[in-house]
């Protein structure tokens, strides 16, 4: 080593902290977790679990021991996120350079940089079109989705904006796809024409995958673990994987397969405008549809329009017939991409179809119940309209333990050392009685979906760090007579994630609004109000009952309303957005929730879910309103803890909370005071919220949490 520090004495820990300590000051919280990492780099296990909060300072506690041990040992390290924002935060920012800077001081080697992102990151124009058509018929498509489809179009073309065409970037300033699009239906392929590759090429040109430090996304670091790129010889020295709670997620927006009635009638359409022999496929779509419409499900009793409705096919009957429509459309397929041979972009989607389709046969081809027990097909009735062969995966989290896995040579697979890191790998909740010790900390919901088992070593440095004293929070909670955000009881839909929020909690939810942006204005020095919703329509909804509440609209991105929103106080923002990702120090004031961040449920996954557990001997009752729940509960939780950590971004913050849900339990103080007469009321089912608001200020005597306020409910004049 060439730095003038080093001491060979000195353990690797203590070189660590001196690290921090030499280069300014210290929080306490940071230096514990980079002292976790510090020791687990150096003792014998591959596994580390750690979350951390935010305020804690993962990203240079992880990085500053990572890059020590590169210096000493040369072993590579490869950081994978989930946001681009944190990518970009990682590869570019003015503070890793600084933190560079400290490495290069201390051990006399300056470390390179790269961002490598993957093929399937990138849109494809082709496939987008192909899913708009999928998407069209008649009353399926309001113009807002249209208008929302056309923006996602105009922007992947966008050659100036260097996030154009990555679809991650979409999804973090604009929420889920329009329409209910996955990024696995419009993705990048190698079957798409030339034409399609342009962003995606420029961006090979710019990447450095040999940097020392390499910065990539979860999509990347999943395709690589299923091609198995991690091998020996060529696997880095640590991979961190950051933001690791949303692999599940992002793995299945990967592992779906869905080729709908729509995209086969519009390859029926391009072979006719081509003058290319369409029959056979013509009668073999046509077939399908009519057979599809025999084994439909009936509506539900509560079901509103536009509901995904999926049949999940076990060995049988149906999942014969569908095995042969699925063949058949197939060969129609292969033999007219034959004939489409001097139209490449046909021809390639052609292929992409039949390919999908082969998948989908394939997949059903036999009775062996341990090769289909996590992964199952459906017919799909996409918002209750037409038809779609779906292949999906139950836990398609687990493709990442190919990482872990020995070989069948028994020799490790990938990285030598892998840290899954998050401020909430789990979903939010309270040690239990005698928890700590000796033994590792365990994350079990969030193992369960990677595919950690109980018996596999998870290293000892595995971590569950908190902030101590980070920021100020005060509650404003919603009386227990408002009313809820939905008001049918579709046992379907039991958290309301389907249906729309109704008027009358709308307008409860607006008075809210404006107290909060009231408060705001009076404050001696006026501050900003920010205010998450559900959904694009709330958010509308809201900014249309609230002067000066600025919605971030449908179709476009949320940071190009974010410029307005710092330079101005007071401001008001409302949208869907910004449960994750968004950071804005110092800047909010005032939170408003608006309702439990619950997501819609999906029917296959739930459909071969409960096909599972019946088959292992779960009662169905318990799949159902046990396990199934607690999964959406859990999910739910985890969203809303990110969402108050908007508001909690540096220690100095300070901000008012307020949740307008009433379905939000209240504190057991509250409850316990007789002479208020409150009880959690609706709020029962979801007391496990609690959970959610930081241990910090819900404990000790005087807590915020037990000082919270109650908004009132002023019902509206009845009419004459």
């Amino acid at each position: 080593m060439t730095g003038g520090h080093q001491d060979r004495a000195e353990s690797f820990d203590e070189r660590v902290r001196r690290v921090f300590h030499q280069n300014g000051p210290v929080r306490g919280p940071q230096l514990q977790y980079a002292d976790h990492v510090a020791g687990f780099l150096k003792d014998d296990t591959r596994l580390m679990l750690a979350e951390a909060p935010t305020g804690v300072g993962k990203t240079w506690g992880y990085l500053v021991p990572a890059l020590l041990h590169w210096a000493e040992t040369g072993a590579r390290v490869i950081v994978s996120t989930h946001t681009l924002t944190l990518l970009h935060q990682i590869a570019r920012s003015e503070s890793t350079g600084k933190m560079l800077d400290w490495i290069e001081a201390e051990t006399g080697r300056r470390p390179s940089v790269g961002v490598r992102l993957g093929m399937r990151n990138f849109l494809s124009y082709s496939r987008l079109g192909q899913a708009m058509a999928a998407h069209s018929s008649p009353g399926m498509m309001t113009d807002a989705d249209k208008e929302a489809l056309k923006s996602l179009e105009q922007w992947a073309k966008d050659t100036k904006d260097p996030s154009g065409g990555q679809i991650q970037a979409w999804i973090d300033a604009n929420t889920p796809l329009p329409f209910g699009l996955t990024p696995g239906e419009i993705c990048l392929l190698a079957t798409c024409p030339a034409s399609d590759r342009a962003a995606y090429e420029k961006h090979k040109e710019d990447a450095n995958e040999n940097a020392d430090l390499l910065v990539q996304t979860h999509a990347l670091t999943l395709i690589q673990a299923l091609r198995g790129d991690f091998r020996r010889q060529e696997a880095p020295g640590i991979l961190i994987l950051d933001e690791a709670d949303a692999i599940p997620a992002v793995a299945a927006g990967m592992a779906e397969r869905r080729i709908s009635l729509q995209m086969l009638t519009s390859a029926v359409e391009s072979l006719g405008e081509a003058a290319l022999d369409s029959a056979d496929l013509d009668s073999a779509v046509a077939a399908f549809q009519a057979w599809s419409e025999t084994i439909r499900p009936r509506p539900g009793r509560h079901e509103k329009p536009g509901h995904d409705r999926a049949v999940v096919l076990v060995p049988g009957t149906v999942r014969d017939q569908a095995v042969g429509h699925a063949q058949a459309i197939a060969e129609a397929l292969r033999a007219a991409a034959r004939g489409a041979s001097e139209d490449h972009a046909l021809k390639d989607s052609l292929v992409g179809m039949a390919e999908g389709l082969r998948r989908f046969a394939g997949h059903n081809g036999g009775n062996d119940p341990k090769r289909d027990r996590y992964s199952g097909s459906a017919i799909v009735w996409r918002f209750g309209q037409e038809p779609s062969f779906v292949v999906s995966a139950l836990r398609p989290g687990r493709l990442l333990s190919r990482l872990w896995k020995s070989t069948g040579e028994g020799e490790p697979a990938g990285p030598a050392k892998i840290i899954l890191t998050s401020a909430t790998l789990d979903p939010p909740s309270d040690p239990p009685p005698g928890s700590g010790g000796d033994r590792p900390v365990r994350f079990p919901a969030f193992e369960r979906e990677v595919g950690i088992r109980r018996e596999e070593s998870v290293s000892r440095h595995s971590t569950r760090t908190s902030t101590g004293q980070f920021g100020k929070l005060s509650f404003v909670l919603a009386d227990r007579k408002a009313p809820r955000p939905n008001q049918d009881e579709d046992p379907e839909d039991a958290d309301g994630a389907l249906t729309g929020s109704t008027s009358q909690f709308l307008d409860y939810a607006a008075g809210m609004v404006r107290a909060a942006m009231a408060e705001a204005q009076a404050a001696e020095k006026p501050g900003k109000v920010l205010v998450l919703t559900t959904s694009y329509t709330d958010a509308a909804e809201l900014a249309a009952r609230v002067p000066g509440l600025v919605a971030h609209a449908r179709g476009t991105r949320l940071d190009g309303w974010l410029p307005a929103y710092r330079e101005s106080n007071p401001a008001a923002l409302v949208t869907p957005a910004g449960w994750a990702g968004l950071d804005l120090p110092g800047m909010v004031q005032h939170l408003v929730i608006t309702r439990l961040p619950f997501a819609p449920p999906d029917p296959v996954e739930g459909e071969l879910l409960r096909r599972v557990l019946t088959a292992a001997g779960y009662d169905a009752e318990h799949v159902a309103n046990g396990i199934l729940r607690t999964r959406t509960l859990d999910e739910a939780r985890r969203r809303f803890r990110q969402g108050l950590g908007r508001a909690l971004r540096r220690p100095d913050d300070e901000a008012k909370v307020w949740i307008a849900d009433p379905r939000f339990p209240l504190p057991d103080q509250i409850v316990r005071d007789r002479r208020r007469g409150l009880s959690q009321g609706q709020a029962q089912p979801f007391v496990r919220f609690i959970a959610t608001i930081p241990e910090r200020f819900r404990k000790g005597p005087f807590s915020p949490w037990d000082r919270a306020e109650i908004h009132p409910h002023v019902p509206s004049p009845q009419a004459p």
